[in-house]
């Protein structure tokens, strides 16, 4: 799926809107995009979902730790 979504980034001429019923899954996917085709930092990206309500990610809020996400080089 992923590979299938960069394509069409590549490819379109115009915007571009990727959606679901409460953008969970379109914001994880374009995640991903940001992650392996923008190279973008994982913990970065992740972050930025917090205007979203999708961070911090249940485990943080629960646990009271921040965490760290990155890439294994």
């Amino acid at each position: 799926m992923l590979e299938a979504f960069a394509r069409i980034i590549q490819t379109a001429r115009d915007t571009i809107l990727l959606h679901c019923k409460i953008g969970a899954r379109a914001q994880w996917l374009y995640a991903a995009y940001e992650i392996k085709y923008l190279g973008r930092p994982p913990n970065d990206v992740i972050k930025s979902f917090e205007r979203f309500g999708f961070w911090p990610l249940p485990l943080e809020k629960l646990s009271g730790i921040q965490l760290r996400i990155d890439k294994k080089e």
